[in-house]
């Protein structure tokens, strides 16, 4: 069997299954092997060595009879014996690559709640110590859907999240902080999509930017309380009515996303 791995192609004669391993983001089984090779001299071992980070993620790939590639898969773990041989002085290096199969995943429609999204740009993580998958994904969409995702943020802290293409199961997800942009009418938004489970064992400590958050709660907490002195103020020399007061907070209320909104504004959401 024909592996290209490399930049070269390896006629691989011994291989050992091993039991499927079971994909995190399809719930498919994923094919699970050990490929056993040879190679000769220092400088072709060690051009192998060099090149082991590239192939961590894949760039694997099994070859059918046409040389076609059919299969990836990524590395997982390697070792390797040598010996000398004593006709050529040169080293024989024997490797075991162990294999898993390479999913690709691509997305036809992403639906989150009652929102049908057709991103142009397409990520999932699985966070193996919290057995959770992180979406990140681009969507071009209108002022009205970007209300209705809104809604959907102010309404369902965690909601039902179908990735047709990958997979028909519904993931109970949260939003993560995206960051947006807008040009000749065109809005681009980064979702963050972050599983449910992911939560059930965070705390506060698990943000490195904890310090920086502590700032940022002290001045927005103070800014506040100028604010609220501030209209005290105002009413006691009466500037200013009861009423008026009700009127601007109730207003300040509704219009809190949108002000949320723009501290994540960009110019330009491909560029960052």
């Amino acid at each position: 069997m024909k592996f290209k791995m490399f930049d070269r192609v390896f006629d691989i004669r011994n291989i050992d299954y091993g039991n499927p391993k079971l994909s995190p983001h399809t719930k498919q089984e994923r094919e699970s092997l050990s490929i056993y090779f040879h190679i000769i001299g220092d400088v072709t071992n060690q051009f192998i060595k060099d090149n082991l980070a590239d192939h961590g993620t894949g760039n694997i790939y099994r070859l059918n009879d046409e040389g076609i590639e059919v299969k990836e898969y990524k590395l997982v773990n390697t070792s390797s014996t040598h010996n000398t041989n004593p006709f050529d002085n040169k080293t024989v290096y024997d490797y075991r690559f162990d294999l898993e199969e390479v999913e690709e995943l691509e997305i036809d429609r992403l639906i989150l709640g009652n929102l049908d999204l057709a991103p142009y740009s397409y990520e999932e993580e699985y966070i193996e110590e919290r057995d959770a998958l992180i979406i990140t994904a681009k969507i071009k969409i209108t002022e009205k859907e970007m209300q209705e995702l809104d809604s959907l943020h102010e309404e369902n802290f965690y909601f039902d999240v179908i990735r047709k293409g990958i997979s028909d199961d519904n993931l109970k997800m949260r939003f993560g902080q995206g960051i947006w942009s807008e040009e000749d009418g065109t809005i681009k938004q980064e979702l963050i999509l972050i599983e449910e489970k992911y939560d059930e064992h965070s705390s506060r400590m698990d943000s490195p930017h904890e310090s920086t958050l502590t700032n940022m709660r002290e001045m927005l907490a103070q800014t506040k309380n100028q604010n609220d002195q501030l209209m005290q103020l105002l009413l006691r020399k009466e500037l200013i009515s009861q009423n008026e007061i009700d009127k601007i907070q109730k207003e300040s209320e509704k219009q809190l996303r949108t002000t949320m909104r723009d501290f994540y504004k960009v110019k330009n959401l491909d560029e960052n």
